[in-house]
């Protein structure tokens, strides 16, 4: 509930930044109106309101700088927010695709040879790479606590079939990682995969 309410507040974010930010602007850019409104009770001494004028843009200049730093993170989270959204439908598309093919083994080709699997070793290998990813969007967008990734990964590399999956896969993630947060990602389960691979047992010489 908690994770939800924060969510929520952090998607009304830009929009009340926004509102604030050119309120401020508002403000600002009626001082002058305001200031002569102010001269007649003052019995228009101008002496006087220059004083409060030079006071006033003072002020003025820092809400200016703030409302701009508002104007500017708001982009930012807009931006990011709208990364996220384009992200989250190219996956469901491909998801929808993949969930097709896992239902009908005529379409498996379409994706091209997966390591020459076939079969129940194909499903397992594109289910759990949906869940790789399930696992990434959730980090990114705040659903899965990034400080529990390193638990998972590890959970994850305690079986034997998601080592081969991350063997099949590591190279394209590693390449395909754009941002710090992705390549942070991809290092903390690369960073298991290995462990994984050092506890496993020494092959049997024949």
């Amino acid at each position: 509930m908690k994770r939800w309410k924060l969510r929520r507040f952090f998607a009304r974010t830009p929009v009340v930044l926004l509102v604030a930010s050119v309120s401020v602007l508002a403000v600002v850019a009626l001082s002058p109106y305001l200031l002569q409104q102010l001269a007649p009770p003052m019995g228009g001494d101008w002496n006087d309101l220059s004083d409060i004028g030079q006071t006033y843009a003072a002020v003025a200049a820092i809400l200016s700088a703030l409302a701009v730093a508002g104007v500017a993170v708001s982009l930012v989270i807009q931006s990011r927010q709208a990364r996220v959204e384009q992200w989250q439908t190219v996956r469901g598309f491909q998801k929808d695709l993949l969930l097709m093919a896992l239902d009908n083994p005529l379409y498996r080709d379409a994706w091209g040879e997966m390591g020459g699997l076939t079969g129940e070793e194909w499903q397992k290998h594109t289910y759990t790479r949906m869940v790789l990813h399930y696992m990434w969007l959730g980090a990114d967008t705040g659903a899965i606590p990034w400080g529990s990734l390193p638990r998972i990964a590890a959970n994850t590399f305690r079986v034997e079939s998601n080592v081969r999956v991350w063997a099949r896969m590591r190279q394209g993630w590693l390449v395909e990682a754009q941002t710090a947060r992705e390549r942070e990602f991809v290092a903390i389960f690369d960073a298991e995969y290995q462990a994984a691979l050092r506890r496993a047992p020494a092959p049997v010489p024949e």
